[in-house]
């Protein structure tokens, strides 16, 4: 700017203050504050000192027991699991057991019922069959002596007879109104047949025989 410009311009710059010469009383404030609260000051009371290591195994031993409890728990349930399994187990052999006893009890029922019966036919045909034999050994004689009464026709006749002396005698017994003459040749076979002329007439006696013997062996 100009010198004779500047002389009618406003200075606007900072005043200078010579503070030397002010008073130390002009700003009381920041040289001696008074408080205006004329309550006696109360001190705060000392913070709590914390252990660390009581702090820490309280806290270790609230994990441990946490833990502790959480594997008794698995434990408990892990033996529960194992409990009910094995009672499954059981529960399968003993019905498995049961089945195969009851299989093995019908199997030796039937076989003891077919033992008994066989025995039971056994014994009863043991018992029979002579009782039958000799009742089919009447029938067979009368029916001979009916055959050879009609053969005849009333003839003198000599007629050959061979079989057992009692069944003979039976036959003779039947046939002695008639005008026959015997002549007896015994064996040993149970069948009696009767010789005269050209014709053999006999009875079927062995074939029931066999079939007894068969069911009595």
């Amino acid at each position: 700017m100009t010198a004779p410009l500047s002389r009618y311009l406003k200075d606007f710059s900072t005043p200078k203050v010579d503070l030397t010469r002010v008073p130390k009383t002009y700003f009381p404030e920041i040289e001696e504050p008074i408080s205006r609260d004329t309550r006696p000051l109360v001190k705060a009371p000392p913070e709590p000192v914390i252990d660390i290591e009581a702090e820490r195994q309280s806290a270790y031993g609230r994990g441990r027991e946490h833990a502790e409890m959480e594997m008794r728990a698995r434990h408990q349930a892990e033996i529960a699991a194992l409990r009910a399994e094995h009672e499954a187990e059981c529960e399968a052999i003993r019905e498995r057991l049961e089945n195969q006893a009851a299989a093995m009890i019908h199997q030796r029922f039937s076989e003891i019922g077919s033992l008994l019966a066989g025995m039971i036919c056994e014994q009863t045909a043991q018992v029979l069959a002579p009782i039958l034999q000799e009742t089919l050994a009447d029938k067979a004689v009368e029916s001979l002596a009916a055959a050879i009464r009609h053969s005849i026709d009333g003839e003198a006749v000599k007629i050959t007879v061979r079989g057992p002396a009692r069944m003979f005698e039976a036959l003779e017994t039947r046939l002695s109104g008639t005008e026959v003459t015997f002549r007896h040749v015994e064996t040993d076979d149970i069948d009696l047949s009767a010789e005269f002329g050209d014709s053999i007439l006999m009875t079927r006696l062995s074939a029931w025989a066999d079939t007894v013997r068969k069911v009595i062996a």
